[in-house]
């Protein structure tokens, strides 16, 4: 028996891969005209598939009667098919038919990949396109949300969503804002290999973040934290969580301070609120009470600038011992 022009034969050693929605029951549907397509089709290579099914989402295509689409499908090769469905078959469309798996998608898919490799506006696209290991519609969206420099087929598959992808564009964006460098950063996350290495890349460049600058200038005594890197170095000197509070300190709702009189020396933590700054409280290494003189010159030092304790409930602490022993986060109040 003489072998159709088309099929090669890995397709058909190829095992089957169910095909389930709209393609398979166009598919049946034209083979009612062309018996034997359905079986060929189901039966065919993921490049074959593909570039069926975006044949048939093709409006040019669609304007054909059905049995005009079913001997198309029967005995053309991937090009012609594909010149017919768009008229122009752009460089890289093929492999990336091929590098979209078994299941065919909507039709939006197939003219938006048609339309990035047609297009010379947004070159990172395309090189993600050709260069990305696998293709479906969410990486296209995860792509599209990155900005342009992060459009890498090395950090787009390590991205598993779309509200992740979002959350990775808003950080990059912050940390060059921050004065963080571009390049680096890129570099940094194309050797990621998971989103697990994304998420401690964040970790590790958020510590060299400048810090917004504190609303109270520095003595002899008070010395205010002026980077993450130092807010981490002094967390660990005090045994504290201080770091936990690095958005909040990015943010401007909260910020630290040092006070050192001699041998004693405690964390001042202040919080924003809508008077303005107030003294949140001071903390020794590991979150005991610090020297009542050093507490008070700062009091004092800090009443110079207008802050003040915050409210009065958090100045009479019956039970601050017990909420200093079970509380592990250290300096976050318990309200």
């Amino acid at each position: 028996m003489k072998r159709s022009p088309y099929v090669n034969r890995k397709e058909q050693q190829l095992p089957n891969t169910p095909i389930r929605g709209w393609f398979l029951e166009a598919i049946l549907d034209l083979d009612t005209i062309q018996p034997g397509l359905a079986g060929k089709l189901l039966r065919a290579s993921d490049e074959r598939r593909q570039v069926a099914a975006a044949f048939l989402t093709a409006p040019r295509s669609q304007a054909r009667s059905r049995a005009q689409q079913a001997a198309l499908l029967a005995t053309s090769r991937h090009h012609a098919i594909l010149e017919e469905a768009y008229g122009s078959v752009p460089d890289g469309l093929r492999g990336a038919l091929r590098r979209s798996g078994p299941q065919p998608f909507g039709a939006r898919y197939y003219r938006y990949l048609h339309a990035i490799l047609s297009a010379e506006a947004r070159p990172e696209m395309t090189r993600f396109v050709r260069e990305a290991s696998a293709l479906n519609p969410t990486a296209l969206r995860i792509a599209r949300t990155l900005p342009p420099e992060l459009r890498s087929a090395k950090i787009v598959a390590n991205i598993p969503s779309i509200p992740q992808a979002r959350d990775l564009a808003e950080l990059f964006r912050l940390f060059v804002d921050h004065g963080l460098s571009e390049d680096a950063m890129v570099a940094a996350l194309q050797s990621c290999t998971s989103w697990r290495h994304i998420k401690s890349f964040a970790r590790r460049w958020s510590l060299k973040l400048p810090l917004p600058s504190h609303p109270v200038p520095k003595s002899k005594t008070y010395r205010p934290i002026q980077t993450a890197l130092e807010l981490r170095s002094m967390g660990r000197r005090f045994s504290n969580c201080m770091v936990n509070y690095l958005t909040e300190a990015l943010d401007e709702r909260s910020c630290f301070a040092i006070a050192e009189r001699g041998k004693a020396s405690a964390v001042v933590h202040l919080r924003s609120s809508e008077s303005g700054w107030m003294l949140d409280d001071l903390y020794g290494p590991e979150n005991e009470p610090p020297h009542p003189s050093l507490e008070q010159e700062v009091e004092a030092y800090l009443g110079l600038y207008g802050i003040d304790r915050e409210h009065p409930r958090y100045r009479h602490r019956k039970w601050r011992s017990l909420r200093r022993m079970i509380d592990i986060r250290g300096a976050i109040i318990i309200e």
